[in-house]
């Protein structure tokens, strides 16, 4: 039985089913755990929770985020079902095909193999197009569920709890202007053209041979950082390119900001469901790949081949920062209904990256994620950030055990999940200043 009357005991339990759904989600993306039940017997993912802690005091310090999490957890429960199906759809239904080799493989294989298999990546990225159509069904269902979900839950729109900026859309749009013509090079006809400049395939040198947590944080570990830590970043990408580096780094960030987040408050103030600061982290931590006392005193680089794997890496940050803003556009799409989603990608995805692809592709790639407006609203804050402590402790900050000092004091405050248009603003200005310097 549900009782709003005691939150610290509904927090309690919120605390222990976000920590199931976490190890679900992780299996999930490795297509595993189609049948786990991670919320039997809980009492605080749905509508009868929801509703009670809406009527606490609006005083109460914990009715806010107490709504949020519990809002988050069940619309995972309510949707886990169309969540299976997608995944289903994307790593377990095979299908035929004959080029460029025979047989039957997922859509998570036709990517993978278009990443890594370089000389056949176009084949492969033109099969995973073209054999897109039910996934993107699955996603489109999804995403017209959640807007059902909100409205079942007393809400216009599931936006005002899950968002970290109400104007983010307004940010990404600028984004995209301010960045146009720095990416205009990087315009690409297919989807394996982009894969191969997003990936900085050569700017792979003086990284580890392989993406593990100990090796990659030996790189990134100077006066305690993650002194006393448990770092659980899950699985972390091959290391494929230059790229996946990064792509690990952010993971590893966001896995900091769980092990340092204060132990003294309730869970739900101390854990933001939606994970601004996370990313905000996450992208402090991948952004130093491109800061070059870091690829001269952590991976050895010259400086002739500090200055082209910074270019690379800059390359595929100034693709990925638009890829985010991209799926910021579409959420209201996919929010409204499927046709409108498969439109709107059309446009977005000639618009943003000058690729021509269906209507029936838009869940296979550039898809929306709920998150979608913390991971955009991050990486502008997380440079941000950088350009502070570049400021208060010199380019090598993360040398520097006052600037590591701050970061670990800081992490003690409860994370802010939103943010506002002045503070993406400056992250802008501060992402387009170390993009501009990296290509120039």
């Amino acid at each position: 039985m549900f009782d709003p009357l005691d939150p610290l005991r509904v927090d309690r339990e919120l605390s222990l089913l976000a920590r199931r759904w976490v190890r679900y989600r992780r299996r999930l993306r490795q297509g595993e755990g189609f049948d786990d039940a991670p919320f039997a017997s809980s009492s605080v993912a749905g509508r009868t929770a929801f509703t009670a802690v809406s009527e606490l005091p609006d005083e109460d310090p914990l009715k806010v985020p107490l709504g949020r999490w519990i809002y988050r957890l069940a619309e995972q429960r309510i949707n886990q079902g169309a969540l299976v199906e997608q995944c289903r759809s994307w790593r377990e239904q095979r299908h035929a095909v004959d080029v460029p080799e025979r047989g039957r493989f997922s859509l998570a294989e036709l990517l993978a193999r278009a990443l890594a298999d370089r000389p056949r990546r176009r084949a492969w990225a033109d099969q995973l197009v073209r054999l897109g159509a039910e996934h993107t069904a699955a996603t489109a269902r999804l995403w017209e569920r959640r807007q059902e979900i909100a409205r079942r839950l007393g809400l216009e729109s599931p936006d005002p709890i899950e968002r970290a900026c109400l104007g983010s859309e307004t940010a990404a749009s600028r984004w995209l202007a301010a960045t146009d013509a720095l990416a205009a090079e990087f315009r690409a006809p297919s989807l394996a053209d982009f894969l191969t400049t997003a990936l900085a395939e050569d700017a792979s040198e003086g990284w580890p041979a392989r993406t593990g947590l100990r090796p990659l944080l030996e790189l990134l570990n100077e006066h305690d950082l993650f002194r006393s830590l448990a770092i659980d970043a899950g699985p972390l990408p091959e290391p494929i390119s230059g790229s996946s580096y990064l792509r690990a780094f952010a993971r590893i960030g966001a896995a900091w900001v769980d092990a340092t987040a204060p132990r003294d408050q309730p869970f739900v103030i101390a854990h933001d469901p939606y994970g601004l600061r996370r990313r905000t982290v996450g992208a402090l931590f991948a952004l130093l790949a491109l800061n070059p006392a870091f690829l001269r005193r952590k991976l050895g680089l010259g400086r002739d081949r500090l200055r082209d794997q910074r270019r690379a890496l800059a390359r595929a940050v100034l693709l990925h920062s638009r890829s985010c803003a991209l799926r910021l556009l579409l959420r209201e799409a996919a929010l409204a209904s499927g046709s409108r989603f498969g439109a709107e990608y059309e446009s977005l995805l000639m618009r943003v990256h000058g690729i021509g692809a269906p209507p029936a592709a838009a869940g296979v790639v550039f898809r929306p994620r709920v998150d979608d407006d913390q991971r955009f609203s991050g990486l502008l804050l997380g440079q941000a950030e950088q350009e502070r402590l570049v400021d208060a402790h010199d380019e090598d900050w993360f040398r520097n055990p006052r600037a590591v000092d701050q970061l670990r004091s800081e992490a003690q405050r409860s994370p802010v999940p939103t943010t506002t248009l002045e503070e993406l603003g400056e992250g802008q200005a501060a992402l387009l200043r170390l993009l501009l310097a990296a290509l120039g």
